[in-house]
C-alpha cells in the first residue's frame, strides 16, 4: 500500500512537471477580415478567419459556430460589424470586422463639355463634335447621331447651319447641352451672281431701248432737223442711263439687306452658343456646390 501511494505521488509529480514544461496552447486569433471591406447595396463580401487553441468559435451576427479557420460570404443590407468569439481552457478572445455598405447616391450628372471645332465652316467642310459627361447612364446626340458613349468625338458635315443637342440622363435626373455649327455662304459666289444679274439687267434694258428706237424708223419723207434728232437721242440716253442707275441701286440695296440679315443671323447664333455654354457652366458649378455641401 505505501508503495502504491508512492507510485501515485510519482505519477502526479511527473504530470505537474509536464504541465509546467508544456502548458496548454493559448487561444489566438491570427486573422479576421473582410474582402472587400466596402460594397454597394446588393453586393457581397467574404469573411476570412484563422484561430488557434480554441475549443469553441462563433461569429455574430447571423453566422454562428464555425471551424478554426475558413471563409464565408456575407451580403448585409447595411454596414455591419461582425464579431468573432474564440474560447478555450477558460480563455476568450474577441476580434471585430466591419463590412461597409455604400448607400450614398450615385455620382452627380455633369456635362463637362460639348462643343464643335471649328464652330463655323464653309459648305462641304467638316467639324468635329467633342463631349465629356460624367455620372450618366445614357447619352444621346441629336440630330442624326443617336446613342453614344459618355466621352467621345464625332465628325459632322451639315449642309446648313445646325444646332446639335446632347441629352444625358441617369436614374435621378436628365440634362441637356447645345452646340451650333454655322455653315457660312460663299460670299464670292454671291457677289459674282449679283454682278452677273446686274450686267444681264443692263443688257436687257439696252436691248429694250434699242428695240423701242428701231420700232419707229424715220421715214425718208419726214423732214426732222438734225437738232431735233440730236435732242431725241440725248433724251433717250438720259432715260436709259436713269433706268440702269435705278435698277443697279435696287440690286445693290437688296444685296446689302441680304448681307445685313446674314450678319445678324450669325451674330445671333454666336450669342446663342455663348448663352448655352454659360448656362452649362453655371449648372456644373451649382452641381459641384451642392455636392460639396452634401459632403459637409
Amino acid at each position: 500500500m505505501p508503495e502504491l501511494l508512492k507510485l501515485l505521488g510519482t505519477i502526479l509529480s511527473i504530470a505537474i512537471a509536464l504541465k509546467a514544461l508544456f502548458p496548454a496552447a493559448a487561444v489566438g486569433i491570427s486573422n479576421f477580415d473582410a474582402g472587400p471591406e466596402i460594397i454597394e447595396p446588393g453586393g457581397s463580401s467574404i469573411l476570412n478567419w484563422d484561430v488557434s487553441g480554441a475549443d469553441n468559435i462563433t461569429i455574430e451576427p447571423g453566422i454562428g459556430p464555425v471551424s478554426s479557420n475558413g471563409s464565408i460570404p456575407v451580403s448585409p443590407s447595411e454596414s455591419t460589424t461582425y464579431k468573432l468569439i474564440a474560447t478555450g481552457k477558460g480563455n476568450e478572445k474577441v476580434a471585430l470586422c466591419t463590412v461597409t455598405v455604400n448607400n450614398e447616391s450615385q455620382e452627380s450628372l455633369i456635362i463637362s463639355s460639348f462643343d464643335a471645332s471649328p464652330d463655323s465652316i464653309m459648305p462641304g467642310e467638316s467639324a468635329v463634335l467633342n463631349w465629356h459627361v460624367s455620372g450618366v447612364s445614357n447619352v444621346t446626340i441629336e440630330p442624326d447621331i443617336g446613342v453614344t458613349e459618355p466621352t467621345g468625338t464625332f465628325t459632322v458635315s451639315p449642309a446648313g447651319t445646325t444646332t446639335y443637342k446632347l441629352i444625358a440622363s441617369n436614374s435621378e435626373k436628365e440634362d441637356a447641352a447645345y452646340c451650333t455649327v454655322a455653315v457660312e455662304e460663299n460670299t464670292d459666289s454671291s457677289e459674282n451672281a449679283s454682278t452677273s444679274n446686274l450686267q444681264s439687267s443692263e443688257e436687257s434694258l439696252t436691248s429694250q431701248e434699242s428695240s423701242s428706237t428701231t420700232e419707229n424708223p424715220t421715214s425718208e419723207d419726214n423732214s426732222v432737223s438734225k437738232e431735233d434728232q440730236a435732242s431725241q437721242d440725248q433724251a433717250s440716253q438720259m432715260i436709259r442711263h436713269f433706268r440702269i442707275t435705278r435698277h443697279r441701286k435696287k440690286i445693290l440695296q437688296r444685296q446689302k439687306i441680304r448681307n445685313h440679315k446674314m450678319t445678324h443671323h450669325f451674330r445671333k447664333i454666336r450669342h446663342l452658343k455663348k448663352s448655352c455654354q454659360l448656362s452649362t457652366r453655371l449648372t456644373q458649378i451649382l452641381t459641384l456646390l451642392r455636392k460639396e455641401r452634401a459632403q459637409v
